[in-house]
């Protein structure tokens, strides 16, 4: 009888541990959630018309427990959605260094999860040399490898990865 009442504790400490999730640096109420594409979704705290806090969910069904390699698509996500915040008039500055993470696995349901959470700066394009993405891509290239995964991760079409190439091609070339 003792083994059965430890196996059962056992288990239900595995389903809440597996059925927990995880949490951004600041609370987030659910129905503060944005739906930006089938596997993100984002909230976002404005602090100011120059500032604002982005946190990032990145969801999707695994096998096996992938969620930390799931962290750099959650970053080009967040990344993509802090350019489409700043709008063509602005950049989107990112101390990269400074992301707080967070990440989970769901071992019943076999959902991974990731959030990513950071202080995003906008600022105009003239303040940035007229480069709107320099803060969060440095290079044209790494910005078309980063259209490129998002596409190859099923998390743009490929009629929306033409259309973002063409439109940092455009940023990119008009700018110089």
């Amino acid at each position: 009888m003792n083994v059965f009442k430890a196996l059962s504790l056992a288990s239900i400490i595995i389903i809440l541990s597996a059925c927990s999730s995880p949490a951004p640096r600041q609370g987030t109420d659910s129905s503060d959630w944005i739906e930006y594409n089938n596997n993100v979704t984002y909230s976002i705290d404005t602090r100011s018309e120059d500032e604002a806090y982005l946190t990032v969910r990145y969801v999707t069904y695994t096998f096996l427990d992938k969620s930390s390699e799931m962290v750099p698509t959650a970053k080009s996500n967040f990344m993509a959605i802090a350019r489409d915040l700043a709008g063509a008039e602005r950049n989107a500055q990112v101390d990269e260094s400074m992301f707080y993470k967070s990440l989970g696995y769901n071992g019943i349901t076999g959902i991974s999860s990731v959030i990513v959470s950071n202080d995003v700066r906008f600022s105009s394009l003239s303040e940035s040399n007229g480069n709107k993405y320099s803060a969060s891509s440095s290079t044209l290239r790494e910005r078309l490898i980063e259209l490129n995964h998002l596409r190859v991760e099923g998390l743009i079409t490929n009629e929306e990865y033409e259309r973002l190439r063409e439109k940092a091609l455009q940023g990119h070339y008009s700018n110089e």
